[in-house]
């Protein structure tokens, strides 16, 4: 089956177009991103901005176009962050409806961090259990987990959990209103920002993880274009 993905976030629009094995293996066929930054103005709002919400809709049109090109039996879309905190997301999910005849839907942020978490183990097959970190511009999802042949036969109620997620017992996870877009938004009044404002970002991002318990000893992956750059920076050759 071929499947066409948009991922509208605060900062982008993601598409994946696929097809879907019988046993769940996708074969990538197309993707395209483009930087729509739907989240401008909502940390402090609380609203969509209209020019976001023109960006947004001229994303979903061209990627419709694409889905049809590619003989896509379904397109799917899961907005999260900025649409989860905006009062007005009525606003594109009624357009997306009307105008291309799409599903607009607003991913939970518990659900979206467990989506993030299967779909980064998915790629690290030797793995058995691992956190995950997704950053997103509006957002950042911190998951545990491990593969659910690793549950004890007798919890019940961990073989159930795993059951539902697919083969993935989730232990613990977490959505935090922190990302690229909302620290920006939040802490930096110029680009680049002062020295004072940098330490306002991490004393923000300090205070928001300080919380959260974390297993130092299992591998941590990155599941997000803002890892991915920071790979790069560490790692240019690569």
């Amino acid at each position: 089956m071929r499947v066409a993905t948009i991922d509208i976030g605060t900062n982008t629009c993601l598409l994946l177009i696929a097809d879907v094995t019988p046993d769940g293996a996708l074969r990538v066929v197309y993707e395209e991103d483009r930087f729509t930054r739907l989240g401008q103005g909502v940390d402090g709002s609380k609203n969509l901005h209209p020019d976001a919400i023109e960006r947004v809709m001229t994303a979903l049109v061209a990627y419709k176009q694409q889905a049809d090109t590619h003989g896509a039996e379904a397109v799917v879309i899961g907005a999260t962050s900025a649409s989860r905190d905006a009062a007005n997301r009525h606003v594109l999910v009624d357009r997306a409806r009307d105008e291309l005849g799409l599903d607009y839907r607003v991913i939970a942020g518990e659900q979206e961090a467990r989506l993030s978490f299967l779909g980064a183990l998915s790629a690290f097959p030797d793995l058995d259990r691992a956190v995950v970190l997704d950053i997103g511009g509006g957002s950042t999802e911190l998951i545990t987990g491990r593969r659910s042949d690793n549950a004890a036969q007798g919890d019940a109620a961990a073989q159930g959990d795993a059951a539902a997620q697919g083969g993935i017992v989730i232990e613990h996870r977490v959505s935090l209103d922190v990302g690229a877009v909302r620290l920006t938004e939040r802490c930096f009044e110029t680009i680049p920002p002062s020295a004072y404002h940098v330490v306002t970002a991490r004393r923000t991002v300090t205070d928001a993880l300080g919380a959260i318990p974390l297993d130092g000893r299992l591998p941590l992956l990155g599941a997000s274009g803002t890892t991915r750059a920071l790979a790069k920076l560490i790692h240019p050759d690569n």
